[in-house]
């Protein structure tokens, strides 16, 4: 494939996934003539950053930069990433007019493109579809809510479409049996997540024609790199997700996005396993027990 790529991402406590996933996207990009990295590291408590040093010297196309502890400086998350993801953009617009990049793969590098093939981002190119961005799909259930927004699909922020069904439901009746307590208030609560986030966990046959959003990301992402010369991470006060206003302002001046079907970065993850309720009682379970044996110890 002609052309290049610049290969970016956020990254934090990813000492142990970086090297093997980095190893598997280079693969799976391996048709472009020329591949650069550079990444945004922040607020790691393990090895994170001696990893990328170890990899910088063995592969002398990856750069990065940390900004050390930077929640001490922005305590919301999202605005936290959306910071890092900003860092990225101003280095694509610094950088696209002397570079070869024809393409920007966003990426997360903590384990969640394992699957990530080169002939499913081969195929991309093979299209017929208009498209400034196209975003993966998993095997067992797209988990990306939070970024997604798409028409009949998922079309509010599901924390706060959570929300407005917590406020609309009356709460479960007060039991003095703890476990009938505990039951009941799960499902109560379970119902309302299965509502706004678990149901809308689609499973998405890889042979689907590509899926048009508004915004969507699912871990990875390529996108025509003057997508980065219109649009920047900065949220509505940091409410939603930092994809959501990213895209949101491209679509309204034409851009295209699309999840491919067939752009498969993984399985089962920890996020769509959720979409089974056996797994969600088994997590609020555990939380219980550890909760219990916390208190028991002091």
């Amino acid at each position: 494939m002609s052309g290049g790529i610049l290969l970016v991402g956020t990254v934090s406590n990813v000492a142990l996934t970086i090297e093997r996933e980095l190893k598997v996207v280079l693969k799976a990009l391996g048709s472009f003539n020329n591949i650069e990295i550079f990444l945004v590291e922040s607020d790691s408590s393990d090895d994170t950053l001696e990893v990328l040093r170890k990899t910088q010297k063995k592969d002398p196309r990856l750069t990065f930069i940390s900004k050390g502890r930077l929640s001490q400086h922005f305590p919301n998350r999202i605005e936290r990433i959306a910071y890092c993801r900003n860092l990225y953009v101003e280095f694509i617009k610094k950088n696209l007019e002397k570079s070869h990049w024809q393409y920007v793969a966003v990426a997360d590098l903590d384990g969640m493109n394992k699957k990530l093939k080169r002939k499913a981002i081969d195929n991309c190119f093979k299209t017929d579809i208009n498209w400034d961005g196209i975003m993966a799909n998993q095997k067992c259930g797209y988990y990306d809510i939070y970024a997604l927004r798409a028409k009949n699909w998922v079309e509010t922020d599901c924390f706060s479409e959570l929300q407005k069904l917590k406020s609309s439901s009356p709460p479960p009746k007060v039991y003095q049996n703890n476990v009938v307590s505990f039951f009941t208030n799960f499902n109560y609560y379970d119902n309302l997540r299965n509502i706004a986030i678990f149901s809308k966990m689609r499973v998405i046959p890889r042979s689907n024609r590509p899926i048009k959003v508004e915004s969507a990301f699912g871990g990875f992402a390529i996108y025509k790199s003057s997508v980065f010369l219109k649009s920047d991470y900065e949220s509505l006060k940091y409410k939603e997700s930092e994809h959501v206003e990213f895209h949101r302002k491209l679509t309204n001046i034409g851009f295209n996005f699309f999840i491919r079907p067939d752009l498969i970065n993984n399985n089962l993850n920890s996020y769509n396993i959720s979409r089974f309720k056996a797994i969600r009682l088994l997590r609020e379970l555990r939380k219980v027990w550890e909760s219990f044996i916390l208190n028991s110890g002091r």
